[in-house]
């Protein structure tokens, strides 16, 4: 037998139209209900350990969520319920057909006796809730979903940290009021991809003023943009200073002066930066220049 763990996912997402199978983990899409289940090879703890994404669900949404260009075709928004459920079932069922006959009831069950966790306050799915799910139909890149999953290492603790920033800052800018709060997430996601390039472009050995410059550099050729001198993110690492630093040299700010476009032009980039990153591609920048 072989242990699993399932969760349902909160219709103030924004989901893929189709759902995504794969032998290690499965996501599953209709209108009544949406949930993923994954191989699970430890133990965990119902609460402490499944509040939020564990890294196989990391890395499963992740895979989704980054096949999905920006600008003109939108994103995903994975917006999970609390907590996830442990499910026995026999080894290799995700290559069952039918599983989602086995897996439904059970979720469903779990949804509707909620008196075990009181405390999620997230709109539960919408067979409870009556809130219908919303759909992102260009989010349907099957062959850049299943290269993207292979690709995501579990054991690359930078990489899932980076990935699972990328996914809760989404969660929250659907709450426009956390925006700040949502940039800060992005900043941690930005700080580790300038680690991920800095070992791609094999740099480390330089100091942090000539690194900056030379991940910069790196990634603007490899993904064919124009580089002019600046440093890794250079803009987006002001508003990081802005957001951590009450007291800094551009000032002294109440509240930091962040908008939305801010949000959403280092979101974009970070989807194209992670997706070279994993598998190499190369066309989803949508802006020539770096320098907003």
């Amino acid at each position: 037998m072989q242990d699993y763990l399932v969760r349902s996912y909160s219709p103030v997402g924004l989901y893929p139209v189709d759902s995504f199978f794969h032998k290690n983990a499965m996501l599953f899409i209709s209108n009544e209900i949406i949930f993923s289940i994954v191989k699970i090879e430890r133990k965990i703890h119902f609460t402490e350990d499944t509040l939020w994404l564990l890294p196989e669900e990391i890395q499963l949404c992740s895979a989704i969520n980054l096949s999905v260009p920006p600008m003109n075709f939108g994103k995903t928004i994975f917006y999970p319920n609390m907590p996830g459920y442990t499910l026995e079932l026999e080894r290799n069922s995700l290559n069952n057909k039918n599983l989602e006959n086995i897996v439904m009831p059970f979720i469903k069950k779990k949804m509707n006796t909620r008196k075990d966790f009181p405390f999620d306050y997230t709109v539960l799915p919408q067979f409870i809730s009556n809130m219908d799910y919303q759909f992102n139909y260009k989010a349907k890149n099957k062959k850049r979903q299943l290269q993207l999953f292979n690709a995501i290492n579990l054991e690359n603790k930078m990489l899932i940290r980076g990935l699972d920033t990328l996914l809760k800052s989404n969660v929250l800018f659907r709450h426009p009021q956390f925006l700040v709060e949502a940039c800060s997430l992005l900043h941690i996601s930005m700080e580790v991809s300038f680690h991920l390039v800095c070992d791609k472009a094999n740099i480390n050995h330089l100091k942090q003023k000539s690194k900056v410059k030379k991940a910069q550099e790196y990634l603007c050729t490899a993904l064919d943009e124009r580089y002019e001198g600046q440093k890794y993110f250079e803009p987006f690492y002001e508003d990081r200073i802005k957001i951590v630093h009450p007291k800094n040299n551009f000032g002294i700010f109440a509240q930091p002066p962040i908008s939305l476009d801010d949000f959403y032009q280092l979101y974009d980039n970070l989807i194209a930066v992670y997706s070279f990153l994993l598998i190499g591609y190369k066309k989803l920048m949508w802006e020539s220049n770096w320098d907003y």
